[in-house]
């Protein structure tokens, strides 16, 4: 009578159908290693190297270390684990075993550590089909607290190759191998000559990285084409190629034109021509007549007849932008615009400066309103003003207001530091707080505060802003 409780198991020898296993005081040698060695021969075994597994005993903790294991030939990794003090038993002489599970068991998770129990003293522990075992652990009342005694069952194996024979005459000879490294796995056939086949069985395909190979080999001269979904198949070639040794393609069966350094279009679903306008010369790209860019054609480029040439735009009030990117990719534009105050075309977008003088060149400044002033040509959006003098004021700073249509376009005024020639160093800087300037609206410039021993002659205010 077959013994079926004991499958997988080493065990006594009997006929019955109760679970005889091995027993310590009973049989021999130690059953925990011949246990250990049980699920190593199932191909489950520790791989330990370095601080892999490693137990250290914190008070009543155990804690063991991450690691790796071989489960079947695969690596597996598991995590670091603590176990309390109550997770062992207490039975004097009882001997734990602490195991990696597979999952298959109710509760547990699939690589976690677990420690199996004795059920009596000297005993040691049963382990669950698909355990891993990395290690005994005896616990003895007559040791002293927070003492363990371990027994590891390990391998350092760190490379898992698979060599190939074959036996002749009780001879082993090597016909290949499969190993790896750190980028690769290889394949390698060590008999000189010996091929390498991979043929599947009936209508099986060879699928490699995700591709299906065909599973017969096409005619002479013909190619492999994938159809975009992983399948691969041969084709022959088509109107105008030809192939043999070489790949031939007679270009005058679907091409008309053709002159050297003319580029190609199409003329159809299937023909193309050599265009006599469009060139390109290895160096040049030329286009002979003009041309037309945009959706609608919008923009042209065409030569007229006194060999001026002339850009322009197709629809009525349209404007032309130019963008240029700065150091941190911001885009700056400017516009070329009809709307304008003439029949000529201006340039929006790029900076201007209006400087006006508040002052001659050699008097001592002196405070008041409407120092200067002049109506805007266009309106232009504010960015930046700054003031100068020819004489560095002395005692107190320069400060100068800038208001339009009566009403200050700055929250900080403007101001010259005391013996500063120029605002751009104020321990103030100026804020503007409207940077919209309309179209004829009225600009005036008050000066509210001079030096002391030195007032400062030959006072500017600048404007910089670009047209709106």
């Amino acid at each position: 009578m077959v013994d079926t409780e004991n499958i997988h198991k080493i065990s006594q020898m009997g006929t019955g159908g109760s679970l005889a296993v091995i027993t310590d005081e009973a049989d021999f040698p130690h059953t925990g290693l011949i246990k250990a060695l049980n699920q190593m021969s199932s191909g489950n075994i520790v791989v330990k190297t370095g601080a892999d597994f490693d137990i250290n005993q914190t008070g009543g903790n155990i804690i063991v270390d991450a690691g790796k294991i071989l489960r079947n030939g695969m690596y597996h990794s598991v995590n670091t684990k603590t176990f309390a003090d109550t997770d062992l038993s207490t039975l004097d002489k009882g001997y734990h075993l602490l195991v990696v599970a597979d999952g298959r068991e109710v509760g547990e998770t699939v690589n976690n550590l677990y420690l199996r129990t004795p059920t009596a003293p000297n005993v040691v522990a049963d382990f669950k089909l698909g355990d891993t075992i990395v290690a005994m652990i005896e616990y003895s009342s007559a040791t002293s607290a927070g003492s363990r005694l371990i027994q590891f069952f390990t391998t350092n194996k760190e490379e898992n190759g698979l060599s190939i024979a074959y036996a002749s005459s009780n001879v082993y000879t090597e016909v290949g191998s499969i190993t790896g490294d750190a980028d690769s796995i290889d394949i390698v056939s060590t008999i000189t000559n010996a091929d390498i086949n991979i043929t599947p069985n009936g209508n099986g395909k060879i699928v490699l990285d995700g591709l299906n190979w065909p599973i017969a080999d096409g005619a002479a001269n013909t190619l492999l084409k994938t159809d975009g979904g992983a399948g691969l198949s041969f084709i022959a070639g088509g109107t105008g190629i030809t192939i043999g040794s070489d790949i031939a393609v007679d270009v005058s069966d679907f091409m008309s034109n053709g002159v050297n350094n003319y580029i190609l279009t199409a003329t159809g679903t299937d023909g193309f021509q050599g265009e006599t306008g469009l060139q390109y010369d290895n160096s040049d790209l030329k286009v002979v007549g003009g041309l037309q860019v945009g959706p609608a054609l919008q923009f042209t480029i065409t030569e007229h007849n006194s060999g001026d040439i002339y850009l322009s735009n197709t629809g009525n009030d349209k404007t032309i932008e130019i963008a240029v990117k700065n150091g941190g990719g911001a885009s700056k534009r400017a516009v070329f615009t009809a709307d304008t105050h003439s029949d000529e075309v201006i340039l929006l977008g790029v900076e201007e400066i209006i400087i006006v003088s508040l002052s001659d060149e050699s008097t001592d400044l002196a405070t008041g309103t409407g120092k200067a002033s002049f109506h805007m040509p266009y309106a232009m959006t504010l960015s930046k003003v700054k003031a100068s003098v020819n004489t560095a004021p002395v005692g107190a700073t320069i400060i100068v207001d800038i208001n339009e249509n009566g009403t200050t376009i700055l929250s900080t005024k403007l101001s010259i530091d005391a013996s500063e020639n120029t605002s751009e160093t104020a321990a103030s800087a100026a804020v503007i707080s409207d940077t919209n300037l309309a179209d004829n609206s009225l600009i005036t410039f008050d000066i509210d505060q001079v030096g002391g021993s030195t007032k400062g002659k030959g006072l500017k205010v600048t404007l910089y802003g670009k047209r709106v």
